[in-house]
């Protein structure tokens, strides 16, 4: 079947007054018959009005208002809009640009790619944009510790410009409300074995009056914990493996002279330590059992998945 190239925009903000005519304006230029969804995310500055001003003008703008703030919800409430069969959801801070966004596009279609990402690290301008090396330097730990636990292959798993396509967004339905967004994309098309590819793209500094939401602590810890709560629910076996073996260690640690006593005298003067040894090695074949359930109980709920969803979601 021939993969038709209908495509709509969604675009969250919050407080982007100012750069957001730019963004519309550079969309419509590069995608002149898309939809283009804006979700005004719990702003409290002049965001809602321009984009009713800029509906004005495009009349292929939809406006969509969010009592509550955070990108994610704002993702997911555009998606949950969408009718198009791909969406590239890009920032509102006019960091990212259409012409990329249509290269991306480009090279998602030509990929057959369910889900496609714009890789900002790829080149020196999201360096030289502003003094960003704390968060340059969280994005590749994320994106390294990602890659070990999930095995997903993007280099810049927090870039504002992704792309999806219908087969993605009808399956899938994310948790996160804020930034963590990101990063739940790029582990769930790991998780569901979705088809993904990555291009580099250009990186554009802010605009004057334009500011960066992102609380590097804050939401770094919520992003942290995000990925441990997935690779609970979607890796137990590896999970509950490593704490057993990590007790298992313990128990032999505090188990092994007690053993060595013993065997030398035929008996036990540490009469505490043999008990925490033991209790140990219990927790460690609990722990071990536990994961073998849970990753049956997670292979069949992804089987179930693939069944009410007509096949396997993925490749």
């Amino acid at each position: 079947m021939k993969i038709t190239s209908k495509v709509d925009i969604i675009i969250p903000c919050k407080n982007e007054a100012t750069p957001l005519p730019f963004v519309i304006k550079d969309f419509v230029k590069y995608f002149p018959n898309s939809e283009i969804i804006v979700i005004d995310s719990a702003s409290d500055d002049d965001t809602l009005k321009t984009i009713k001003n800029l509906k004005k003008i495009y009349k292929n703008i939809t406006i969509i208002e969010s009592n509550s703030p955070g990108k994610g919800r704002a993702v997911k409430l555009g998606i949950g809009y969408s009718k198009s069969n791909y969406s590239i959801i890009v920032d509102g801070d006019y960091t990212y640009r259409a012409k990329d966004a249509k290269s991306l596009f480009n090279f998602c279609l030509k990929n057959k790619a369910s889900v496609a990402n714009g890789n900002r690290l790829y080149g020196s301008s999201y360096k030289n944009s502003e003094s960003r090396y704390l968060h340059e330097f969280g994005n590749k730990a994320f994106n390294y510790l990602i890659r070990i636990l999930f095995g997903q292959s993007f280099h810049d798993i927090f870039s504002g410009l992704k792309i999806l396509d219908m087969n993605y967004k009808k399956n899938i339905y994310h948790i996160s409300n804020n930034f963590q967004i990101e990063s739940e994309i790029a582990i769930v098309s790991s998780i569901f074995n979705y088809k993904v590819c990555e291009l580099p793209i250009n990186y554009y500094p802010r605009m004057s009056g334009s500011f960066s939401k992102l609380n590097t602590f804050i939401d770094g810890l919520k992003i942290f914990s995000l990925i441990l709560y997935l690779y609970k629910n979607y890796k137990p076996l590896n999970l509950f493996c490593f704490l057993a073996l990590f007790t298992l260690l313990a128990s032999l640690f505090f188990g092994t002279p007690v053993i060595y006593e013993f065997y030398l005298t035929g008996n036990v003067s540490y009469i505490p330590r043999a008990i925490l040894s033991s209790s140990l090695a219990v927790i460690s074949l609990i722990l071990f059992v536990t994961g073998l359930i849970l990753d049956s109980i997670t292979f069949t709920n992804k089987n179930l998945s693939n069944i009410i969803n007509g096949g396997w979601s993925g490749k």
